[in-house]
């Protein structure tokens, strides 16, 4: 399901591989444990993650679009790791996007980053 409305320029879409870097292309079981007690995720519990640079690009409208629509139907916990380029302005619009996501499913299932380190990054992959 692709909603038009999200397609700014009308181009084609499509997704890419991970080419974050080597340290992001392996997942280990062993440590899912262990996040999830961090994070205080359920065993059974479902997470939605989220990661990007706060930017047009990334269309994060259609993300929360997503989180919207499925909060209809599901019980789930939202992980949202978003980068900026520094500014107050874009640290300003990544605070807006997590209270939106914030405003749709509470406080209490939302996991948020903004300008995560590697290790955390590492962490949530």
């Amino acid at each position: 399901y692709i909603n038009l409305n999200y397609i700014k320029d009308g181009s084609k879409h499509e997704v890419i591989p991970n080419a974050a870097g080597y340290i992001f292309d392996s997942y280990e079981n062993e440590k899912r444990d262990i996040i999830r007690k961090k994070y205080g995720i359920q065993k059974e519990e479902i997470v939605l993650g989220f990661s990007g640079r706060q930017a047009d690009a990334k269309n994060w409208p259609l993300a929360i679009d997503i989180i919207d629509n499925l909060n209809k139907e599901y019980n789930f916990k939202v992980c949202i790791s978003l980068g900026t380029n520094k500014t107050q302005k874009n640290i300003e619009e990544a605070n807006e996007t997590i209270n939106k996501i914030k405003n749709i499913i509470g406080e209490e299932r939302l996991i948020n980053f903004i300008d995560a380190n590697l290790e955390q990054m590492s962490e949530l992959y």
